[in-house]
């Protein structure tokens, strides 16, 4: 049985949907990361889980029993807000004692539950730092150990990262990951940052209109999206209409028909990673052809190509592929960036084992 278990819960504003008949189960001691644009309904969501919000109907389970008509202080819900909202008139000590202080905490246990938490979240010495004096990262962290304090059964994190810059984000996320599975906390965990959902989720759910769309491990979300939205979602660019007409490349007509498509499968996807550099894949199909640069952006451990491929018609057909920086790598890196600037063709191998379908 799933610790946290959402069946049919509904809820709208004004007439308008925002969540419609929504599902979700996490597994106790999971971190579950909710991924979606904004107005999909991710955060409130948490709002009618911690109770701040009232449901329009539907039903919600904590560890067997329905919580859905419990008040707030009742369900022993941690909530974490994306601007941290600590009180600045309280010191850092102050500000994790505060919900243990409404639970009515003695002084000894409240002093040895802040220091406990100080400790987890590196913060040790910090107690009577005034909350001004505090940097973005140890504003969160002080954040993250008062929503910790009160032994919450679910902890939810609205966008806990997002007022801070990618160096630290990407610093905290694997803290916050790594305190929250010390402690065996399960946790739902919201964001529109893919990376850092990846960073931080067992599982990981996508959310479109009021409802999950895809769940599951981030790995596999990754390898197969299943459908256009999610795959392009994920910045997954090369998604194309399986028509059956001369419109596809011919290379691509062949790859389809050597394939029993289902009815479902409505696009076809060619992964940004379905480069074949150097001749590392002898055992794989590859698919050889001749395209034109058009742009070759560095973006870190990657150069984006944005190549056009000749499709069977006379037209362009445009493809974006990683080309990752490495030593395999460098000699055809600088062909193609002369490429770009010069004109010219240049040869294309595609892994076959890279292109898969996709529903709409």
């Amino acid at each position: 049985m799933a610790f946290l278990s959402v069946r049919k819960l509904r809820k709208s504003y004004a007439a308008t949907p925002v969540l419609q008949d929504f599902d979700l189960d996490v597994a106790q001691g999971h971190i579950a990361c909710l991924l979606g644009a904004s107005g999909c309904g991710k955060t409130t969501l948490l709002r009618l889980l911690a109770g701040v919000e009232r449901a329009d109907g539907g039903r919600i389970q904590l560890a067997g029993r329905d919580v859905l008509a419990l008040p707030p202080h009742t369900r022993r819900i941690g909530l974490m807000f994306q601007d941290h909202a600590l009180f600045p008139h309280q010191n850092v000590g102050a500000n994790i004692a505060y919900g243990l202080r409404m639970r009515r905490w003695g002084r000894e246990a409240i002093r040895a539950r802040v220091a406990e938490l100080l400790a987890l979240v590196r913060l040790v010495g910090y107690e009577k730092r005034p909350v001004q004096e505090l940097s973005g990262g140890e504003s969160q962290r002080v954040a993250l150990a008062r929503s910790l304090a009160p032994n919450p059964r679910l902890l939810l994190l609205d966008e806990p990262l997002a007022s801070l810059d990618r160096q630290l984000r990407d610093e905290l996320v694997r803290e916050i990951r790594d305190v929250l599975r010390a402690l065996s906390i399960t946790a739902l965990y919201v964001t529109h940052d893919q990376e850092e959902a990846f960073a931080v989720a067992d599982r990981m759910a996508l959310m479109h209109a009021g409802r999950i769309i895809r769940m599951g491990e981030p790995q596999s979300l990754y390898r197969n999206p299943g459908s256009v939205y999610v795959a392009r979602f994920l910045r997954m660019a090369n998604a194309f209409p399986l028509r059956n007409d001369d419109s596809l490349p011919a290379w691509l007509r062949a790859w389809r028909n050597r394939r029993a498509l289902g009815p479902q499968d409505a696009f076809v996807l060619i992964r940004p990673d379905a480069l074949a550099v150097a001749d590392a894949y002898p055992d794989e199909e590859l698919i050889r052809l001749q395209a034109r640069v058009t742009a070759m952006t560095f973006r870190g451990r990657i150069y984006e190509a944005q190549l056009e491929v000749q499709a069977a018609d006379g037209t362009g057909w445009s493809l974006t592929l990683d080309v990752p920086v490495a030593e395999t790598c460098l000699r055809m890196i600088e062909r193609w960036m002369q490429a770009a600037v010069q004109g010219g063709t240049v040869p294309l191998t595609l892994r076959a084992a890279r292109i898969q379908t996709l529903s709409a």
